[in-house]
């Protein structure tokens, strides 16, 4: 018997093996879960505890779908995989629903609209409505349907919950909508899901049968799905409770926790939303405040308990945020410093200095000496030995040296600044780094010390100080201390976006100019920090709180250390205490955090801690993050070694979708080594994008001749960013495939042919039969369409078998008489599906009226040929099965279905195709604001947190390297727009990246420079370096069309295409 876990790793072997009962697993990018998912498939049927149809398995795209299936046929060594239940969720639906859709009162013949056809009946209820189109937009209104199905909110439900009047909208047409629909025998892609949903809930018989077939459910994305796919996973997998979901979670405050409500103090777990808790309140006062929400969530790993000298013990998860400072202190401090300039290095400090006036931070000495920008405190050492000890360990351990930054003429050292600096160039001191932050829980952003200074190593930026509690008066109606976000600077332009926001710029000390923000809630600061963070670039941010009347730092959990100044609360006053134990272990449970209105802190086991989740952020605590609710033994399993990406892509996808509330803290690992920084490029415009990019691919490819043009994808965030990108590709001559662009499913004729089966297949769709009825033109237009429809309701037959004795005139008689004889032809046809094919494409008229002698017009019956080939692989079905299994699954295709890896050409794809895929170097174009994230999610933190988790997948489809591109000035929808780098940048510590394009710089492709012009006329034959010979179809002054056989037609910049004109054929 074959070993299925001989190639696991420990924690994949673990989620493999338990078989019995709810598992979570925690599957970070490129950690095997689709290994995981695949081997516990075949284990299960290898160890006979099902059959392979007994287990049913969900993804999201049909790609992933086949993938697992061959991963399984492999695994088992079985040569056919119909017996496995692997599909989409929109698969299985159809699956069902085939068999059981008459217990809904419906026939199983239905016919599944796709997107235009969806939008077709939208526009139908409009007009039929009488609501003006050109207003309310009807794929807008599409949409609001279809999100409204996916929460399981019908028609009926759907007007009394509707608010404001685009809604009030949309509540008119569903109705009508869904009844366009049922009269057309027809559902749309939510539909299969609701349905089915609804079919399980009435029908407890039907549900009973599947349940009882589906011993074991397994879900991969299950933070993705919706309310009617959470639903339908519970539905089918409550008989056996064998359910195994791939996910994430978020964590904070350990179980038994205790805060002090105004009615007595209580566990975490106890306090209720609404209730008022004591939180600080501002330079030593407290008061009670509303919990707006208590949030629990699984969690397995390590926690920490910190214990103060009064004897106050709190325990919670290492990232959870805390407020600390330092204070005097006869220690000495192990540090970790960071330069921009230089990177990072090890060094030891005196823990308080006295200069005979005041005591003072020995890290602020030693950041003014070195000028450095961030130190961590490693270890805090109870005398000089041990420091220098802690020193020499960590400086050897991870490879980081001990020099300092900054030879000073009054040092005796052997070395110039020269030898220093080229020491530092030498040297990867930022992956060491990385590395030693990581094992220890060191957060880049949340530094022991952090000078404040504006200017350092002559680089300017932006320093925003942003303080709970910063404003110290307080009044009666609100008896707490506001918040406050300032800035200093000496340039006011600086300052501009302030302005823009509405807050005013004045003039501060010393030629300065100050602005700031106050608010109430400090809930409010984080948003409007949020948006400064957006439009400022490189700004360093200090947080701190006044707590009391000293100023304490926020601190992730895993940065304090014995001897560090915490905030307790003591007689209901907050006064300070210190930190006298650090302790850390294992656990595996929930955990819980509060959010409390307008101070955002609240006091737990006698200790002031900050909350982590803000309601203002609308995230949707459902699905995964319910899983221990709703499945209380689920067994947790977390995988986080990476096989795919080196550790300094897994780190900065880590820093982007850190900045997300829903998120599991686990810090995913790789053995593939540090590996290349990620290159940030800056470039002019669009056109100098597409250019770095093909030069780009170029350069690398004469670094590694192994790489061929699939190892390379060129990512975006919407697909009116391939224009630009194609005539890139078009002007160098580079092959290219577009995934997630227009599809071949999508083209005019394709949909034509596909309507026609559509209508054969189910008399009752109309929406089809309105695409088809004057194609080719029978004389129908609109007014004549409308006839139609009135007289088969008045007649109460279905349009379609009624063709034939409709009362209109002349050509329109003939033609509709000649359609209907084809239709009942089609209907009665017993052959296979690809004559039946024949017979509509030819009897209809339709490959003649595709004939119009032109090069697009062959394109076009290319085209529908194409579509015979996809045909003839039903022809082994019975006719009405086949039809009905090809327009299905036709309609299931999705835009990641067309990837193709097998021909070599760069990909082009949107962010959201790319879910799945890898390859060995990634370029995101557009890394700018409004376009990624996109405009529409700046003030809706759930669509925010999404573009996060966008930007994350498409940085981890990389195996080796990683490009971020992002322009000056871009030409888009029409328009130009100046681009302020993405936020997403600025959440990727600087130590994993290198800017500029200096090194990278494109030539040809960015310069057009041009290559010989080359003379040629129509009929001339071609060789192109990439697409081979073909034949000159049209030539203008700066283009040459050419019709390169089986690829077609391609257009060539002359200037620049590689081509070669070949010898005159003999006629």
């Amino acid at each position: 018997m074959k070993d299925l876990l001989k190639s696991l790793n420990p924690a994949q072997q673990e989620a493999v093996k338990n078989l019995r009962g709810p598992v979570l697993i925690l599957a970070g990018a490129g950690s095997g879960k689709t290994k995981t998912l695949t081997t516990r498939i075949a284990y299960i049927i290898q160890q006979g505890r099902a059959h392979a149809s007994e287990i049913l398995a969900v993804t999201f795209t049909n790609k992933a779908a086949g993938e697992m299936r061959d991963r399984v046929k492999k695994l088992l060594s079985v040569k056919s995989d119909r017996q496995f239940f692997i599909s989409t969720f929109h698969s299985l639906c159809v699956r069902i629903l085939r068999q059981e859709m008459e217990h809904l009162g419906r026939p199983t013949t239905f016919t599944i609209l796709d997107t235009d056809e969806q939008l077709t009946a939208i526009k139908q209820a409009l007009k039929e409505l009488n609501i003006d189109s050109t207003r309310y937009a009807p794929g807008a209104v599409l949409n609001y349907i279809s999100s409204a199905k996916n929460e399981m909110i019908g028609p009926e439900q759907y007007t009394k919950l509707s608010q404001g009047s685009f809604q009030q909208i949309v509540a008119r047409v569903y109705p009508r909508y869904q009844e366009l629909l049922h009269q057309n025998n027809s559902v749309d892609f939510d539909d299969l899901l609701l349905l089915t949903v609804q079919l399980f809930n009435q029908e407890p018989k039907v549900l009973d049968r599947y349940q009882k077939l589906f011993k074991y459910v397994m879900v991969d994305e299950y933070q993705d799905t919706n309310a009617a796919q959470y639903q339908l996973t519970r539905l089918l997998s409550d008989k056996h409770h064998n359910l195994f979901v791939v996910g994430d979670d978020w964590q904070c405050l350990v179980p038994g926790s205790l805060i002090e409500a105004q009615n007595g103090k209580k566990k975490i777990e106890n306090v209720a939303k609404g209730e008022l808790v004591r939180s600080a309140s501002g330079y030593g006062k407290t008061g009670y405040f509303k919990v707006l929400n208590r949030k629990k969530f699984s969690y397995n790993g390590e926690i920490i308990s910190i214990r103060t000298a009064a004897g106050c013990v709190m325990t919670c998860t290492p990232n959870h945020l805390l407020f600390s400072r330092l204070g005097i202190s006869d220690s000495y401090f192990v540090y970790l410093m960071y330069s921009q300039n230089m990177g990072y290095r090890i060094g030891t400090a005196k823990g308080t200095r006295f200069d005979g006036k005041k005591h003072d931070t020995g890290l602020r000495v030693r950041a003014n000496q070195e000028r450095a920008e961030r130190m961590w405190i490693i270890k805090i050492c109870d005398s000089r030995a041990e420091a220098m000890y802690t020193e020499a360990l960590f400086a050897y351990k991870y490879g980081i040296p001990m020099l300092v930054f900054h030879a000073y003429g009054n040092r005796s050292m052997q070395l110039n600044q020269d030898q220093i600096n080229m020491l530092y160039q030498e040297i990867d001191t930022k992956s060491r780094a990385n590395q030693l932050m990581t094992d220890l829980g060191l957060t880049f952003h949340y530094p022991h010390f952090s000078p404040q200074a504006t200017t350092r190593n002559d680089i300017k930026r932006i320093s925003l100080n942003v303080a709970l509690f910063g404003d110290k008066r307080v009044t009666q109606q609100s008896p707490w201390s506001a918040s406050r976000i300032s800035s200093v600077t000496t340039d006011p332009k600086d300052l501009m976006f302030f302005e823009k926001l509405g807050y005013k710029i004045r003039a501060g000390r010393a030629d300065t100019y100050r602005t700031e923000i106050h608010n109430l809630d400090y809930g409010k600061i984080e948003q409007v920090l949020s948006r400064l963070q957006e439009n400022l670039g490189d700004v360093q941010i200090n947080k701190y709180a006044f707590l009391t009347d000293k100023k304490f730092s926020f601190m992730p959990a895993s940065q304090i250390h014995p001897s560090m100044i915490i905030p307790i609360v003591k007689n209901g006053l907050v006064t300070e205490d210190r930190v006298i134990k650090v302790t850390k272990k294992i656990y595996s449970g929930v955990v819980y955090d509060l959010d409390v209105d307008k101070v955002h802190n609240y006091v737990a086991s006698g200790l002031v801690v900050h909350n982590s989740i803000y309601s203002w952020r609308g995230a949707n605590y459902r699905n995964i993050l319910n899983f221990n609710r709703d499945y209380p033994a689920a067994k947790v399993i977390k995988l986080e070694e990476n096989y795919r990406s080196t550790q300094n892509i897994l780190d900065a996808a880590g820093a982007v979708i850190a900045g997300n509330v829903n998120r599991s803290q686990k810090k995913l690992w790789t053995n593939q080594g540090a590996g290349e920084p990620l290159s940030i490029i800056n470039v002019p415009t669009e056109q100098y994008e597409g250019a770095f990019i093909i030069e780009e691919i170029d350069r690398q490819r004469q670094l590694h001749p192994e790489l061929t043009l699939n190892d390379f994808v060129a990512l975006y965030r919407t697909n009116a960013q391939s224009r630009a990108l194609e005539e890139a590709f078009l002007k160098r001559g580079v092959p290219y495939r577009v995934v997630g662009g227009v599809r071949f499913y999508d083209r005019k004729e394709i949909k034509d042919v596909l309507a026609y089966l559509r209508v054969i297949a189910n008399p009752q769709d109309e929406i089809s039969l309105q695409r088809i009825i004057n194609v080719p033109a029978r004389g129908i237009g609109e007014k004549g369409w409308e006839g139609l429809r009135e007289f088969a309701a008045k007649e109460q037959k279905k349009l379609s078998e009624i063709l034939d004795i409709i009362p209109v005139g002349g050509k329109a008689k003939a033609a509709l008489t000649e359609l209907s004889k084809v239709m009942s032809q089609a209907r009665s046809w017993k052959k296979n599906l690809s004559g039946l094919f024949d017979l509509v494409i030819n009897k209809t008229g339709y490959l003649t009226f595709l004939n119009d002698k032109t090069i697009e017009g062959e394109t076009r019956i290319e085209n529908v040929k194409e579509l015979k080939s996809v045909v003839e692989k039903y022809d082994y079905l019975e006719i009405n099965l086949a039809l009905q299994t090809f327009l299905e699954e036709v309609s299931l295709i999705q835009d990641t279905d067309s990837y193709n890896a097998d021909s070599e050409a760069v990909t082009l794809m949107t962010l959201h195709s790319a879910k799945g895929l890898e390859f060995d170097s990634v370029f995101i174009a557009g890394m700018e604001e409004n376009l990624f994230p996109h405009s529409r999610s700046l003030l809706n933190v759930e669509e925010l947190e999404e573009e996060r988790r966008l930007c994350y997948v498409g940085i981890t489809r990389a195996k080796r390297k990683v490009y971020l591109l992002h322009a000056t000035q871009r030409l888009i929808y029409g328009k130009q727009y100046l681009g302020a780098p993405s936020r997403f940048l600025e959440d990727i510590p600087v130590e994993l990246t290198t800017t500029g394009i200096d090194e990278l710089k494109p030539t040809s492709a960015a310069t057009d420079k041009p290559l010989p012009a080359i003379k040629v006329k129509t009929g001339d034959m071609v060789e192109h370096a990439h697409f081979g010979v073909g034949s000159v179809i049209r030539v203008s002054d700066d283009e040459v069309v050419v019709l390169f056989g089986k690829l077609g037609v391609k257009r060539l910049a002359k200037g620049l295409a590689p081509l070669k004109k070949l010898a005159a054929s003999k006629h």
